[in-house]
């Protein structure tokens, strides 16, 4: 190794052991409770396939990304909406466990989000790919709820609001319409 190589190498080693000396350790409870519910989000609902977890779990966020269409839904379509997309969780944690059955998630750390909200960031590992995924967590002390979920980058809060942007107000249960379709085109149905 040249000279210049060995001390670009001493400098870089010695900057990355003086950030690691430096940086903070995460001793903030919101944070750690932000991470604790995402590993309790993941365990009841992907890594056990309990669907019934993932409807109660999920629905936060679909509502968000519901966006103007949730605003507007009386308590019957409200209602309406829950359970369409209860159906909708069920069938994508199920068709995720037959596609994915040794998927795990291993939390790496977290970050404060926009006002009291936590970043935990993760890695999703199965036997064959790894890829990063943030969540979102709201008001991780007191309600933690999910906001959103970010895979390699793509905030699905944002795309799933997206989707809805063109369905009729009048329509509550078509908002679920493209969402439907988008899952059956990431993870299709296992053949019958």
């Amino acid at each position: 190794m040249s000279r210049y190589r060995r001390i670009v190498s001493l400098v870089v080693l010695g900057i990355g052991i003086l950030l690691a000396a430096s940086a903070p350790a995460v001793s903030d409870p919101t944070r750690i409770d932000a991470a604790s519910y995402i590993r309790t989000l993941f365990d009841a609902t992907i890594a056990s396939g309990d669907l019934e977890a993932g409807c109660t779990r999920f629905t936060p966020m679909a509502r968000i990304a519901a966006g103007r269409h949730w605003r507007g839904f009386d308590a019957a379509a409200r209602q309406a909406f829950d359970a369409e997309f209860c159906h909708l969780t069920r069938d994508a944690l199920t068709r995720l466990g037959q596609r994915f059955p040794t998927l795990t998630l291993r939390v790496t750390h977290t970050r404060p989000g926009p006002g009291e909200m936590v970043w935990v960031h993760s890695v999703a590992v199965t036997e064959t790919a790894t890829w990063p995924v943030r969540w979102l967590v709201g008001d991780p002390r007191e309600a933690p709820h999910l906001v959103d979920l970010q895979v390699l980058g793509v905030s699905l809060a944002i795309f799933l609001r997206g989707l809805a942007a063109n369905v009729p107000d009048s329509e509550p249960l078509a908002v679920l319409a493209p969402w439907r379709r988008v899952l059956d085109l990431a993870i299709p149905p296992a053949p019958k």
